[in-house]
């Protein structure tokens, strides 16, 4: 039976991508100028996979350096920050796993998006005026001409972006610093979406779980438009001390000092102490204040000092601890006794 569960488990754990569900997909509207996303609902997998999405036939994949287009690695949804006529098309899902000597990769049924004019976003500044031509894509071209009274004008440059937010994984309950800055003549005005949908506004204080997700800060005037993309992960975790354990064998010289690392995956942040033994620690002259960091230091370090050291780690979700030696071996060098005095030697 042993034998029978652990082929099993091997099994389970091999390398595998299935292949898309046949069904369709149902078509997805999209008001120009607004935000959306398209799910890739990847099929059961193991390991990770990594996503990409093409448009209408392969290979035309979505230009990483499209600042309106991001594609998640966590989920492999695509999410856009502003639609645009020109982005109906059917969109696929594009998954490949890595397994031991090649690659493996399928492609989801097409999602097909409709970007819908909304006459609204159309208007002219100053004295021009509003022109509409027969197009044969069922819409009306578009454009802005001056009257007999206007004149041309310089266009500048679009906004560029001065500081920008970069992807993050924190953890539950924290708090995050996010800013994005842009110059522009003039000056530009900034916005945010989340997940493709505006926000009234940037929550970064006490984060909860349902802040995950794909952030876009944009920037605009009337010369341009720029976008600035990250994916925010907020982490809830029990201690978990399989990743960064404590040392199973700690070096240590007699009359020295050590350091002792207790760094365990947790979120939100946990309470931790040490032990040595069955006795619990607490500050003294020989060991130092147990600091948030859970590094442990012990002084002036003697044979009695050997045994095992265990770090406890504890939140509301739960605990966990990891345990390693102490060895002590030798002396520490003691420079105060070395003679200052100059070597001497006489021939008789």
């Amino acid at each position: 039976c042993f034998f029978s569960a652990f082929i099993t488990y091997l099994s389970a754990c091999s390398s595998d991508l299935h292949d898309f569900p046949p069904d369709g997909r149902s078509p997805q509207t999209i008001n120009e100028g607004q935000g959306t996303f398209l799910a890739c609902q990847p099929p059961p997998h193991y390991p990770a996979l990594s996503y990409r999405w093409f448009l209408n036939e392969f290979p035309n994949f979505i230009r990483k350096d499209d600042g309106r287009w991001f594609v998640s690695q966590v989920t492999g949804n695509l999410y856009l920050a502003k639609a645009d006529p020109n982005d109906t098309a059917n969109y696929f899902c594009f998954t490949t796993i890595n397994m031991e000597v090649s690659t493996k990769s399928t492609f989801s049924k097409a999602n097909h998006c409709i970007t819908r004019l909304s006459v609204l976003a159309y208007s002219c500044s100053d004295n021009r005026v509003l022109l509409f031509t027969d197009s044969p894509v069922q819409r009306p071209l578009v454009s802005c001409a001056y009257n007999s009274e206007g004149r041309d004008t310089y266009q500048g440059p679009q906004p560029e972006w001065l500081q920008v937010m970069t992807d993050s994984e924190v953890e539950i309950s924290s708090d995050l610093q996010w800013s994005c800055v842009a110059a522009g003549k003039p000056r530009p005005s900034v916005r945010w979406l989340r997940n493709g949908q505006p926000l009234i506004h940037l929550r970064i204080i006490n984060l909860a779980l349902e802040d995950s997700g794909m952030y876009q800060c944009v920037a605009e005037n009337k010369h341009g438009t720029i976008y600035s993309t990250a994916e925010l992960r907020v982490q809830v975790q029990a201690p978990d001390f399989r990743l960064n354990p404590v040392r199973k064998l700690i070096p240590a010289a007699r009359g020295g000092q050590v350091m002792i690392d207790c760094r365990p995956r947790a979120a939100p942040k946990p309470s931790l102490f040490w032990s040595r033994g069955t006795e619990l620690l607490t500050n003294s002259s020989r060991y130092s204040p147990i600091t948030p960091d859970g590094i442990l230091w012990i002084y002036n370090i003697s044979r009695a000092d050997e045994g095992k050291y265990t770090c406890f780690a504890e939140n509301y979700l739960g605990k966990a601890n990891s345990t390693g030696h102490l060895s002590v071996r030798g002396t520490q060098p003691n420079n105060s006794a070395i003679s200052n005095k100059q070597p001497h030697a006489t021939c008789q």
